[in-house]
């Protein structure tokens, strides 16, 4: 059929778009790779950061520091994506001129160039979440015994805070990746939107403009599909990240 997409063995009909009159999964196929692209650098900025930021306010726990980085991060929390977004645009875009305002651009170095915008958008936001996660996690599993154990045997204790209290902070960050990866593999509809960055986040804001049925279906089926794999592998990183799981 005119509008089936093969993968291995399956084959995938979404049907047509009203308004392009193209396949669906022609259309979702183009924009699948901008919005995954997206998705994995946000991903990337939002962990180190939050890791980053974690780490320094446990080690730091109860001075200038700790009180300034919980600080930003409730800022951070409490800003909505497109605010970080426009200040972003106003200082870096159109006060510094260091970096395209939006788009996507014709070449990959111009598509590399303005990913770092919503990128770092999406990172800020994100990372405001991790780093109370690692850094109240990392609090708690200091005084844990097998910490206290590692402490007593005369181990540095930069290297007791990143091998030992930082494993195990990790497992809820990373069922917080997990969700935020699959919400982004959907599309974050503000910031693409705002940057002008041709991904399915924009694509189902068009559509539902443009009342476009077989896309909105299409945008959803993906986004719930990418969800799920996240989840999945989510589940599958515990036993990774705590050898307790795996009993």
């Amino acid at each position: 059929h005119g509008t089936c997409a093969t993968i291995w063995r399956f084959h995938f009909d979404l049907g047509k778009s009203y308004q392009q009159r193209r396949a669906v999964t022609t259309i979702l196929a183009e924009r699948l790779p901008r919005t995954l692209l997206l998705a994995l650098a946000a991903i990337l900025l939002e962990t180190l950061l939050g890791i980053v930021t974690g780490l320094v306010a446990a080690v730091k726990r109860n001075t200038a520091i700790d009180h300034l980085t919980v600080g930003a991060s409730l800022v951070g929390i409490s800003a909505p994506t497109f605010i970080i977004g426009l200040v972003l645009q106003f200082v870096l875009a159109h006060q510094l001129r260091l970096l395209p305002l939006d788009g996507f651009g014709d070449t990959w170095p111009q598509h590399l160039v303005s990913l770092v915008l919503p990128a770092l958008t999406l990172g800020i936001y994100g990372a405001a979440y991790y780093t109370r996660v690692v850094r109240d996690e990392l609090i708690g599993a200091v005084k844990q015994d097998h910490v206290r154990t590692a402490r007593a045997k005369g181990l540095p204790m930069w290297l007791v805070w990143l091998r030992h209290a930082l494993r195990n902070a990790l497992v809820p960050l990373v069922t917080l990746v997990g969700l935020d990866l699959g919400a982004l593999v959907g599309g974050a509809i503000v910031t693409e939107t705002l940057f002008r960055w041709p991904g399915l986040g924009a694509l189902s804001v068009s559509a539902l403009l443009d009342r476009d049925g077989p896309v909105i279906m299409g945008t959803v089926i993906v986004s719930s599909a990418g969800i799920v794999l996240a989840n999945l592998l989510v589940d599958l990183s515990y036993a990774l990240l705590d050898p307790r799981v795996r009993r």
